[in-house]
């Protein structure tokens, strides 16, 4: 799948851990773009959801897989863009 993507951040690996931003703005970086032109696609609500729309980028949850972590939705939680039940769905998205 990794050929769908123009870059790819691991925070373990930069050692920050979403929603901080810096690994969003490390993925910025990689694309020289701004938020506004990039999709980011997750499975976590507070990481990858709340991390990436704080950041001004779009958002697309994926609930294949749920996470191990719990998180309720709070008043003022950012919605995704989108919300899909496989990864594999993605492609059609962008067809």
């Amino acid at each position: 799948m990794t050929q769908f993507f123009d870059a790819i951040v691991v925070s373990g690996e930069i050692g920050w851990v979403k929603p901080d931003p810096r690994p969003y703005q490390a993925l910025l970086e990689q694309l020289q773009s701004d938020p506004s032109e990039c999709v980011y696609v997750g499975d976590n609500w507070l990481a990858d959801v709340q991390g990436s729309k704080g950041m001004g980028m779009n958002s697309i949850l994926t609930t294949e897989h749920l996470p191990y972590e719990k998180f309720e939705r709070k008043s003022g939680d950012i919605e995704p863009d989108k919300t899909i039940g496989k990864i594999s769905e993605l492609k059609a998205l962008f067809l």
